[in-house]
């Protein structure tokens, strides 16, 4: 519970300090929408997610379970199609 929660303060920590300090720049006071939020910025969430999904627990559901082999067999395809869209990115940005 105590990861859960210090989960969901870090989430909303970020979106508080990107509303307080950038919103206001772009859209003004009480604007709808929080702008600037950006992936980076919840890198360093993800050791705890892994903390919470490794539960022993959470291994008992069967559907759950299955969902995670699938995760760790295809996990060396999350960082070739990262590198994938950065290269296209980069080549798109800067040669064309």
């Amino acid at each position: 519970m105590i990861s859960i929660f210090g989960s969901i303060a870090t989430i909303f920590s970020i979106f508080l300090a990107l509303y307080i300090f950038w919103t206001w720049l772009e859209q003004g006071i009480g604007a709808e929408i929080i702008t600037g939020v950006q992936g980076r910025y919840f890198i360093p969430i993800i050791p705890l997610a892994m903390i919470i999904l490794s539960n022993s627990v959470l291994e008992k559901n069967k559907t759950i379970k299955s969902v995670m082999k699938i995760v760790l067999d295809n996990s060396h395809l999350v960082p070739m199609i990262m590198q994938c869209v950065t290269l296209v990115t980069i080549f798109l940005r800067f040669w064309c």
